[in-house]
C-alpha cells in the first residue's frame, strides 16, 4: 500500500499562493521535467460573501441547488436560465496528474460542494456548497490550450462534480478542445450522470456500501441513487466498451470505468465485505478498486478516530480484503 495520496484529493504537499488555504495535491508525474510551476497550482480559499455563495443543497433529495450569483445566457418563456462553463464553482486545480485517470496525463478540476458527508473524505475543506469557486473557468481553459499536446484529458472531481449543472457545458468545452473527459463521482445525482455520460470517456465511481448502509457510510440514506448510477455506468460500458477509438459519434466512443470502495476499520462495507463484493459481481461489475482510507485532509473527528486504530490488526484485515477482492472474479482489481 503506497503512501502516495489517493487520486482525487486536494490534500498534498505543494503550496499555492501565500494565504490561499490548504495545499493542493501534486502527483509523481509532477516531479519530472514537465512539472508545472508552483504558481500554476490553484489552492483553496476559505472566504466568501453572501453575493458570491451558492444556495444550500437539498441533501436528502440529492437535487443540486441553484447558484446565487452566476452569469447566465438569456432565456425566454419563463424557463430556467441555461448555465455556462463560466458558472462552474471551482475549488482547485491540479494542472498535471498521472493518478486521477489510469494511464492518462490529465488536468484535474476540483468542483466545490458535496451533498454527502462521508467521514473519510480527504477534501473536507471544499464540501460546503455555499462557498464560491476561487478559480474562474477561463483560467482552466487557458491552461488546457497552453498544454495541448501534453494532456490527454481533464478529470472533473470534487466535492461532487455532478452537483452543479454547469458541469455539462464545461465538459462540452473540454471536448471542443479535443481532450478526453474523465469523471470522479459518488453517484449522488443519477439524472445528471445520465445527461453527461455521452461526453465522458472514463468514470471512477465511488460505491461506498450496500444500498441500505448509506446513512452510516455517507451521512444520508442515498444508496438507491448511488446504485442507480452504477447501473448507468455499466450500461454505458456495455454499449460503448468495444467500440473503435476513432469513432466520431459520442455514443460510439470507447468508455471505461472503475468502481471504487474506500474502507476503514468498522466501515459498513468492511464489516460486510463478502456480500458487498457479491453484489457488485451480481450486477456485472468487472473493474474494481479497493482503497484504504487515509486521514490526511479529513476532518478532526476522523483524524481523532484514526489515531485510535489498531494499525497492525487493520493492516492484516486490509490485506485479507485485498485477497478476497482479487479472488472475486473481477477482470481488473487495483489495491491502493
Amino acid at each position: 500500500m503506497s503512501d502516495v495520496t489517493e487520486s482525487g484529493s486536494l490534500a498534498g504537499s505543494v503550496a499555492g499562493p501565500a494565504g490561499s488555504g490548504p495545499d493542493v495535491t501534486t502527483t509523481k508525474s509532477e516531479a519530472c521535467e514537465l512539472a508545472p510551476t508552483v504558481g500554476e497550482v490553484s489552492c483553496l480559499r476559505r472566504t466568501t460573501t453572501a453575493s458570491q455563495a451558492t444556495g444550500s443543497d437539498r441533501l436528502e433529495s440529492g437535487v443540486a441547488a441553484p447558484m446565487s450569483s452566476v452569469r447566465h445566457e438569456s432565456s425566454s418563456c419563463g424557463r430556467e436560465p441555461m448555465p455556462t462553463a463560466e458558472d462552474l464553482a471551482i475549488a482547485g486545480l491540479v494542472p498535471l496528474s498521472s493518478v486521477d485517470w489510469p494511464d492518462h496525463l490529465v488536468a484535474t478540476v476540483f468542483c466545490q460542494g458535496c451533498p454527502w458527508r462521508c467521514p473519510y473524505c480527504q477534501n473536507a475543506a471544499i464540501l460546503d456548497p455555499r462557498m464560491p469557486g476561487i478559480l474562474p473557468w477561463p483560467d482552466v481553459e487557458e491552461l488546457l490550450v497552453r498544454r495541448r499536446g501534453l494532456l490527454d484529458g481533464v478529470v472533473f472531481t470534487g466535492g461532487e462534480a455532478l452537483r452543479q449543472a454547469a458541469i455539462v457545458p464545461a465538459m462540452e468545452r473540454v471536448r471542443e478542445l479535443g481532450l478526453g473527459v474523465g469523471l470522479h463521482t459518488a453517484g449522488a445525482y443519477p439524472h445528471r450522470l445520465a445527461e453527461v455520460l455521452e461526453l465522458v470517456d472514463w468514470v471512477g465511481l465511488d460505491i461506498k456500501a450496500e444500498p441500505g448502509d448509506y446513512r452510516e457510510a455517507a451521512g444520508f440514506a442515498a444508496g438507491v441513487k448511488a446504485w442507480d448510477s452504477l447501473e448507468l455506468v455499466l450500461a454505458a460500458a456495455r454499449a460503448r466498451g468495444g467500440c473503435a477509438s476513432g469513432a466520431e459519434s459520442p455514443a460510439a466512443r470507447p468508455f471505461a470505468y472503475e468502481i471504487r470502495l474506500t474502507v476503514f476499520p468498522g466501515a459498513p462495507a468492511e464489516r460486510n465485505f463478502a456480500s458487498f463484493l457479491a453484489r457488485l459481481r451480481a450486477v456485472g461489475v468487472e473493474h474494481f478498486a479497493l482503497q484504504e482510507a487515509r486521514s490526511q485532509g479529513t476532518d478532526e473527528i476522523f483524524q481523532a478516530m484514526a489515531e485510535r486504530w489498531d494499525r497492525a490488526r487493520w493492516r492484516s484485515r486490509f490485506e485479507e480484503m485485498a485477497v478476497e477482492a482479487r479472488a472475486a472474479g473481477f477482470i481488473t482489481v487495483e489495491v491502493r
